[in-house]
């Protein structure tokens, strides 16, 4: 993009009060179409606060985007006669961009700048875009296959431009866009797999310069050498449709007269510009045939796919865990691609195998997509997981394929089932236990550090009086009890401030440091005459400023610029007495704040 240099007034209107204005301004002629060209409207005299809003209907032709917006608040001081007169100035430049593909007069405008009840409003303006020339010297060109493809294939996308030996030695700057590439609701792009760039292209798009890898050589034609570069891409359709492809275009900017700078380098004192585009294609989506989609289908497209299935146990019992892991290769999407549900028809059969519910997910990684999923034997007379089927879409055949993993083959047992006649006392029989009855609430006390509760007297005591006596008798441990909790808890509040303490961003502490260190020269400024104390404090609240460049405090502003007017006044006005205590505490304060708005 032309970098703007001197703006020229194009036209400006005046408000509807005096102190208000509003002017646009755009980069001298000419202006060209194809080329993005950078429009400010300049609003002065509102207030600071809320910004005000611009309203502006869209070109005939092209398209006007919203750029962004700078605001700029200035304070003076000016002190006449011993009277200390301030003024602000409020401007609010919002950037505009438009870009027109072809040439021809355009009229933008009237902007409509409006806050509260004060509104102001700009003449439209008038350009005159020009074509910029062509040169043999250069091309450019998009190649894509030009047959149909399906939603979900890989397309190779190739952008090719070229440059002849003495346009690349006389080259200033370059500027190529691609409107295809912009298309990320349509396609998707990816960078082909093992590609290694040699070289770094700038694409320009509506959100900003796009950087990919290529590769560059030179060739000799026709005795001339030319410098070509090739951007190989992957483009994957997201949704079926005609598409019309813009033309891909590079502009360049060749240097005719140069100087040389301090260091010898030649930097040009005259350009031209010359422009190469790539012819309007169009591009035909299909959607896959859903009518003859088999079930073991999940949205791989290409070709050559296998699946190859693992499992982490072959001998389990019946409703035992089994995780497969997959693993799909091929030449295709493997990134977007799926595994079908498992119990599916081509799959694992319902009646024998339970399933997890959902999309299982998966992850690609050095060529490879790969699943995990657990799976439940349900019968015993199981022997084997079947080879499973997965199929995908064959673009160049335009017909569905499928493929099978190799069985695995399983040991499965009947599940061991546990009834009540399986938990029992380990020193007793159940004859014992039917003949003596009385004897059930006996238990012999379990050992002193054993988690072994057979024999264990678990009967619920409900005598209340040996209940009471018990806790009355444990005071002396209840106060060791509650020792302990106390200090348990007191360790963890100290761990927990240690570790806040250890967890301090450095930048933070250092930041803490500088504003005490401001702080501190603010308070020894009390020992300076006034107009010294002045001068020292202002460079103390200079300095917290810069620490602190995205905090707006109209207050220091004001509060500097009441210094600078003690420091700088004549001679005979300054005061040799010490500062204001008062004028001091505010400058504390101001400084103080200064913390509170960063934390």
């Amino acid at each position: 993009m032309r970098a703007i240099g001197t703006f020229l007034l194009v036209w400006g209107a005046a408000a509807t009060a005096a102190a208000q204005s509003v002017s646009v301004q755009t980069a001298a002629a000419p202006h060209y179409a194809g080329e993005p060209i950078e429009i400010h409207v300049v609003v002065q005299g509102f207030e600071e606060d809320p910004a005000p809003s611009v309203v502006v209907a869209s070109p005939p032709r092209g398209k006007l985007t919203a750029a962004g917006v700078h605001p700029s608040v200035s304070t003076s001081i000016a002190i006449v006669n011993g009277q200390m007169r301030r003024t602000k100035d409020v401007k609010f430049t919002f950037v505009y961009q438009l870009e027109v593909s072809e040439p021809g007069p355009i009229e933008i405008g009237p902007f409509v700048v409006t806050q509260g009840s004060a509104s102001v409003t700009s003449r439209a303006i008038r350009l005159d875009l020009e074509s910029l020339p062509s040169s043999d010297q250069m091309a450019v060109e998009l190649s894509f296959p030009d047959a149909p493809v399906y939603v979900g294939e890989r397309v190779p996308v190739t952008l090719r431009f070229r440059l002849t030996g003495r346009l690349r030695e006389n080259l200033h700057q370059y500027s190529l866009r691609v409107p295809f590439f912009s298309l990320t609701e349509t396609f998707q792009f990816l960078e082909p797999p093992g590609a290694a760039g040699t070289t770094q292209v700038e694409i320009q798009t509506p959100n900003g310069p796009l950087s990919v890898m290529g590769s560059a050589r030179e060739e000799k034609r026709g005795g001339d050498t030319y410098l070509i570069v090739e951007v190989p891409r992957i483009a994957v359709p997201l949704r079926a449709g005609d598409l019309e492809i813009p033309p891909a275009t590079l502009d360049v900017e060749e240097g005719v007269r140069f100087r040389r700078d301090l260091f010898g380098g030649r930097r040009p004192t005259q350009i031209r510009k010359w422009r190469s585009a790539d012819r309007a294609r169009r591009l035909s989506v299909k959607q896959i045939p859903a009518d003859r989609t088999p079930e073991s289908f999940a949205g791989a497209v290409g070709t050559g796919f296998s699946l190859t299935v693992s499992a982490d146990r072959t001998v389990v019992k019946v409703g035992e865990p089994i995780a497969l892991h997959f693993e799909l290769r091929g030449d295709g999407n493997l990134e977007t691609a799926a595994l079908p549900r498992l119990d599916a028809e081509g799959l694992l059969p319902p009646a024998s195998f339970r399933v997890a519910d959902g999309e299982i997910p998966g992850r690609f990684e050095d060529g490879v997509k790969r699943f995990t999923a657990t799976v439940r034997v349900l019968d015993s007379a199981v022997h084997e997981i079947p080879a499973l089927e997965y199929s995908w879409f064959d673009p160049t055949a335009e017909e569905f394929r499928s493929a099978k993993s190799r069985p695995i083959a399983l040991s499965v047992g009947a599940a061991q089932m546990i009834g009540a006649a399986d938990v029992q006392s380990a020193d007793r029989s159940p004859e014992n236990l039917a003949s003596e009855p009385e004897q059930l609430t006996e238990r012999a006390p379990a050992r002193a550090g054993s988690l072994v509760l057979t024999g264990a007297d678990l009967a619920i005591e409900r005598d209340a009086q040996l209940l009471l006596r018990r806790a009355a008798s444990g005071g002396g441990s209840r106060w060791a009890v509650a020792g302990l909790y106390a200090g348990s808890v007191l360790l963890l509040v100290f761990a927990q401030l240690d570790r806040r303490r250890r967890n301090v961003d450095p930048a933070i502490v250092a930041r803490r440091r500088r504003i005490e260190s401001g702080l501190r020269k603010i308070r020894d400024a009390s020992n300076l005459p006034a107009s010294e104390a002045a001068a020292e404090i202002a460079r103390a609240l200079r300095a917290l400023l810069a620490d602190a460049p995205e905090v707006r405090r109209p207050e220091i502003d004001a509060l500097i610029g009441e210094c600078d007017a003690r420091s700088y006044a004549p001679a005979a006005d300054r005061d040799s007495a010490p500062i204001d205590p008062a004028f001091q505490q505010r400058a504390l304060e101001l400084a103080s704040s200064l913390e509170e708005s960063r934390s």
